[in-house]
């Protein structure tokens, strides 16, 4: 028998060791947004070549056929903002695993995250987004440190996304100067619809800074800009 498992998921698939795809591609050494898609085999005979490649196109084609709302593996392979993917086979018997990695990559970190950090540390960030693009946003998700999960309570999860809680922050708006025919230069302050002014600093050239907070006590933050 064939038994095929197809994870549902718009950020990834399930490890045991409770590591989210994008926590294993940060603590890897990647600095960009990722998204993953596995698929995994189970039979009770070894498998030969042919048996590979039915597998890889029985993969593809559920994962594309997949409708809304439970079609995250088909929104992924389709995100079309991914400008990069790797693909992973491993097999052994009669266990067999597909992996596909989607990263978007559209930031060059001059000074990127750190992998490690104290409550109590100032960390800058900067970087420079890729030409044709803006930084608009920059947001901080917050969770707690990853724990061991059960195989029971693995199988229960069919998605992963960044976490719900977070805190957004908004690049600093620039003050409009103008010259009167007096002569005078008029510095005209702009404020967002709140009153605030903004929280970092971007460039022209699409260069940006970030003095990196954290508000909310120990764990892993993430830094989506």
């Amino acid at each position: 028998y064939c038994r095929e498992q197809i994870r549902n998921g718009t950020t990834g698939h399930f490890t045991l060791d409770g590591l989210t795809p994008y926590m294993r591609y940060s603590f890897a050494g990647g600095n960009d947004g990722v998204s993953e898609n596995a698929a995994a085999w189970s039979a009770d005979y070894t498998f030969n070549e042919r048996a590979l490649v039915e597998m890889l196109g029985r993969s593809q084609d559920s994962m594309m056929a997949e409708r809304p709302p439970r079609d995250g593996h088909r929104k992924t392979i389709l995100d079309p903002h991914a400008t990069h993917v790797g693909i992973g086979l491993a097999w052994e018997k009669g266990e067999f695993r597909l992996v596909q990695e989607f990263v978007r990559r559209y930031v060059d970190w001059t000074r990127p995250v750190p992998r490690q950090a104290r409550v109590g540390d100032g960390v800058t960030l900067a970087g420079k987004a890729h030409s044709g693009l803006r930084v608009d946003a920059i947001t901080v998700h917050h969770e707690r440190f990853p724990a061991a999960l059960t195989a029971q309570a693995a199988s229960a999860i069919d998605t992963y996304s960044l976490p719900d809680a977070r805190r957004e922050y908004l690049p600093r708006l620039r003050s409009n100067v103008t010259r009167p025919h007096d002569g005078t230069l008029v510095v005209e302050q702009r404020l967002y619809e709140n009153g605030h002014r903004g929280d970092f600093y971007t460039g022209s050239d699409g260069t940006f800074t970030f003095d990196m907070p954290f508000p909310d006590g120990p764990g892993i933050y993430t830094v989506v800009v």
